[in-house]
């Protein structure tokens, strides 16, 4: 099976390459958020990411008229979730190594971006 994986993983590649470059915010007060919400895509390995996954598009304050080509969703079908946890844990891997995101690159950078983010709007939120 590893085998048929590295086979097809350039063909992976440029078709995650495409579909992310497409994710596009539109109309959001935050220049940066596209970039936040790239870097936020790729956290999938942490024990409470079932229970708030969910929660990333309000936290980001996304709309569904911002958004273009992303969805998030409950998952209540058990295998249904992990097949989802699988190819989100396939994006960040990709999305984690320069030579194959290129330009889409999430780096120590678009965590410190993100945290920035975050702790803002926990500030103005959570007052």
């Amino acid at each position: 099976m590893d085998d048929l994986f590295t086979h097809l993983l350039p063909s992976i590649n440029v078709w995650l390459k495409k579909e992310l470059s497409a994710i596009k915010v539109n109309d959001h007060p935050n220049p940066q958020i596209t970039k936040h919400l790239i870097a936020s895509v790729t956290l999938v390995d942490f024990p409470q990411f079932p229970e708030i996954h969910h929660l990333i598009p309000r936290v980001l304050d996304l709309r569904p008229m911002h958004l273009t080509r992303l969805d998030y969703h409950r998952m209540e079908d058990l295998e249904k979730w992990e097949i989802y946890v699988k190819y989100r844990q396939l994006v960040s891997h990709f999305l984690t190594d320069r030579a194959r995101s290129g330009s889409l690159f999430v780096d120590q950078n678009s965590y410190v971006d993100l945290a920035k983010y975050l702790a803002l709007f926990l500030m103005e939120n959570m007052g």
